[in-house]
């Protein structure tokens, strides 16, 4: 579980640095980028990308991240496991988000 809310300096080189460090390993993972403004759809793509499989549990804070589109989304959705048994999405706040967001979780 790792907390970088209101970290507002974090830029998706930062996400993608870390995603990259991700264990394959996990099981559950609990990631809060709340208003972390820099943050766009790269950033989430690269997230994303090191999902491993092996993930059941995935716990996403990205409320108030003001960059993110359905593009980002689509990006996570796309990479989302059959494995997963649990799955909290919080994206409160990203204004650019439209309705196709949920037609991309329901597809992922």
């Amino acid at each position: 579980s790792l907390n970088f809310g209101f970290c507002e300096q974090l830029t998706d080189a930062g996400l993608a640095a870390l995603a990259g460090a991700l264990s394959s390993n996990i099981l559950k993972l609990s990631l809060n980028f709340g208003f972390c403004e820099q943050l766009t759809d790269a950033g989430l793509a690269a997230l994303a990308g090191a999902l491993s499989s092996n993930i059941q549990e995935l716990n996403l804070k990205i409320s108030g991240c003001k960059n993110l589109t359905d593009a980002g989304l689509a990006a996570l959705a796309g990479a989302l496991s059959s494995n997963i048994l649990k799955l909290s999405l919080d994206f409160f706040g990203c204004k650019e988000l439209t309705d196709a967001v949920r037609a991309a979780l329901e597809a992922g």
